[in-house]
């Protein structure tokens, strides 16, 4: 729900996956999400830590990625969520890219 995932930012938050370029406002991550959620099948999240901070929230954990065509690659991660009120300033999701770009290459070919 790349719509979905957009609206829980601020109108000019900012949006940063791996060492890729941050993506700011809500229709830049929107439109990369979207193109990103379309090579998966599923996502799932299992958060192993949370930390938090008057402005910020850090989330620790497995991320597993399912591919079309039924392989998943499944890595650490580690978010850092910056926050104006209740809505997102920046969100860094800090992983190796590798193992995802390598699979999603070969399932390509």
């Amino acid at each position: 729900d790349s719509p979905g995932f957009a609206a829980f930012f601020s109108e000019e938050g900012t949006f940063t996956m791996a060492n890729g370029q941050p993506y700011k406002g809500r229709a830049e991550i929107e439109n990369f999400v979207r193109g990103f959620f379309s090579a998966l099948e599923g996502i799932g999240h299992e958060v192993t830590g949370v930390w938090e901070t008057p402005s910020a929230t850090f989330s620790e954990g497995i991320v597993s990625y399912s591919l079309h065509g039924g392989r998943t690659v499944t890595h650490p991660y580690l978010g850092v969520l910056e926050f104006d009120g209740e809505l997102i300033r920046a969100y860094r999701a800090y992983l190796d890219p590798a193992p995802l770009v390598a699979a999603l290459q070969s399932s390509a070919q």
